[in-house]
Formats: structure tokens, sequence, C-alpha cells
């Protein structure tokens, strides 16, 4: 039996983000490869919504996740992290 990803791990989101964008440049079909690309900002957006949930925040509509960073007991490491997460993602906080 395969083992089950881990869904709430940002960096399992991620990867599969890399391999789609992989998976668009070898694509001919201009469409295809837009799709692909979408698919990929989705893995990128579902990787902020993993972290979101890893910190404990609440996680609501993708564009309104409502982070925030201020204040918390987070290292500058996982703050900056974060940060590059949520904003590649689009997501405000």
């Amino acid at each position: 039996m395969p083992i089950a990803p881990d869904v709430n791990d940002p960096e399992y989101w991620h990867q599969r983000a890399k391999e789609a964008r992989i998976l668009a440049e070898q694509m001919g079909d201009e469409t295809a490869k837009q799709t692909m690309l979408r698919i990929a900002d989705d893995y990128d957006k579902l990787a902020a919504r993993a972290a979101a949930r890893l910190w404990g925040w609440a996680v609501g509509p993708p564009s309104t996740c409502g982070a925030n960073l201020s204040g918390s007991d987070f290292t500058e490491r996982h703050q900056a992290a974060l940060h590059s997460t949520l904003d590649h993602a689009g997501v405000r906080y």
C-alpha cells in the first residue's frame, strides 16, 4: 500500500509546484502549458495554506488567509520562510 502524503506539509505542495513547472516547460501546446502553470500556482497556494495550518493560523478563503506574523514567537528564519511562501502564493497577511 502506498504511503499517503502529508498534505499539511508545505514542502509537499512546493515539490508538486516544481514538478508542474517542469512539465509545463516541456509542453508544446501553449494552452496546456498555461494550464499547467496555473496548476503550479495553485500548488503554491496550497503550500501557503498548509503553512498557515502548521502554525495554527485560521485559514479562510485563499486570498484572505488573515495570517498575522507580527508579535509572533517564530524565529527570524521561520518568519522569512513563511513570508516567502505566503508572498509567492499571493496570500495577504
